[in-house]
């Protein structure tokens, strides 16, 4: 059985933080799985957040001398 949680990425940095003040046999494979999970997901909104960053960079703002009508 698993359990999807939605949870901001400050947040999972705590999570981990906490779990790391326990001894590594206990908490490896946990560690790994959010990892596992995380990076992809970090690397796609970061991704994301530069080709929308390009793309109003290649936006040119409208002529006003130019009538739209």
């Amino acid at each position: 059985m698993s359990i999807n949680l939605t949870l901001e990425i400050n947040e999972v940095e705590a999570v981990v933080a906490g779990l790391r003040k326990l001894p590594m046999e206990l908490i490896e494979e946990t560690v790994n799985k959010i990892k596992i999970q995380a990076i992809p997901q970090i690397q796609a909104l970061q991704m994301a957040q530069e080709a929308a960053k390009q793309t109003a960079a290649n936006e040119t703002p409208a002529d006003p001398t130019t009538p739209t009508e």
